[in-house]
């Protein structure tokens, strides 16, 4: 008869500690990222191009590609910082510190970005046109913004405020005067003091509104003035009409970004104080634990679980959004690669 020693490894303890790393959801949204890519057919029917359309597509390649690097660098940038606040909340901060800019950090890294790419579109990309395109469309930031990126960022920049707004109301302050503590009674023992845990309160949260507020502004800002500068030449709308669509959606992308990363990181504080549901007093009531009352406990610990999810998506938009810093690459119909930007052109 064989004995086996009994293990020491608890599944679910470890789990629950990897998805308590935010870096796991960094390695979960490569693979996925990785997945998509490998498993997404990509089309191999490519229109004749002309070299008049290969010379339409260079124009509206031109005056879009710093837009689109500057999409691509600010996701990398969002990448970074990721990483870093990661590696930092791994290091540990001082007790009694707010660290409210953790999760100010991914609104204010893509508002930065924004605000660059709203520079290059107004000093760069508004210049004269060539020759006079009346088009009969009424332009607006609506006009070239994907109907999904809208939605999307509408339901994470509601879903962040209802949060902060909500956790705001449930805090509590501390001896400073920072609403910082979140109080648990203890109802079965009226004579112990609540327990004070640390939680999203104010002073996570206002910070979070105005971060949330500057980035609409931005956002919104980008959105218009891509849509409603002029097209170079009549013959260069079609393609510039694509070129455009790519950067709204890449607003789009990095705008949703970094809101859901934001909201990531107060579930994961929300879901801390969800966590506790019992008090141990040493010597007293017989080591028996006192049970604590929360009655959004059951949701702020459902909130703690989803975070790790909602920062993957985040993460997997990011890698995405990356790919702007890639040139197109286009294929004649004998196969040899030709002008990267030769697509763009034949594409209606």
């Amino acid at each position: 008869m064989s004995h086996h020693a009994p293990t020491l490894i608890d599944p679910l303890g470890l789990a629950t500690a990897a998805l308590a790393q935010p870096l796991t959801s960094l390695l979960a949204a490569v693979v996925v990222t990785l997945g998509v890519v490998a498993f997404t057919p990509h089309s191999r029917a490519v229109r004749r191009v002309t070299p008049a359309g290969a010379g339409v597509a260079r124009s509206a390649e031109a005056r879009h590609l710093p837009e689109r690097r500057a999409l691509g660098v600010t996701a990398i940038a969002m990448l970074v910082a990721f990483v870093g606040q990661a590696v930092g909340g791994v290091v540990g901060r001082p007790d009694d510190a707010v660290s409210w800019w953790r999760y100010v950090l991914p609104l204010g890294v893509s508002a930065i970005g924004l605000i660059v790419l709203a520079a290059l579109i107004v000093l760069r990309g508004t210049r004269a046109p060539q020759a006079p395109t009346m088009t009969t469309q009424r332009r607006t930031w609506w006009t070239f913004a994907p109907r999904w990126g809208v939605a999307a960022a509408a339901a994470a920049f509601v879903t962040l405020l209802i949060t902060t707004v909500g956790a705001g109301l449930s805090s509590s302050p501390d001896g400073r005067g920072r609403y910082v503590w979140l109080e648990l009674p203890v109802p079965n023992e009226p004579s112990v003091d609540p327990i004070r845990v640390w939680f999203y309160g104010w002073a996570y949260g206002l910070p979070v509104m105005l971060g949330l507020g500057g980035l609409l502004v931005v956002t919104l800002t980008c959105l218009q003035a891509n849509a409603v500068r002029p097209y170079i030449r009549p013959e260069t709308v079609g393609a510039e009409r694509v070129a455009r669509r790519e950067v709204s959606s890449g607003t789009m992308r990095i705008m949703t970004a970094s809101i859901v990363l934001a909201l990531a990181a107060a579930w994961r504080l929300i879901g801390d104080a969800g966590s506790v549901s019992g008090l141990v007093v040493e010597g007293v009531n017989g080591g028996a634990s006192y049970d604590v009352a929360w009655r959004y406990g059951e949701v702020a610990a459902a909130a703690g679980w989803c975070a790790p999810v909602l920062e993957t998506a985040a993460l997997v938009l990011l890698l995405f959004a990356t790919r702007l810093l890639r040139r197109r690459e286009a294929l004649d119909p004998h196969g040899s690669a030709t002008d990267p930007t030769a697509l763009v052109g034949a594409v209606r």
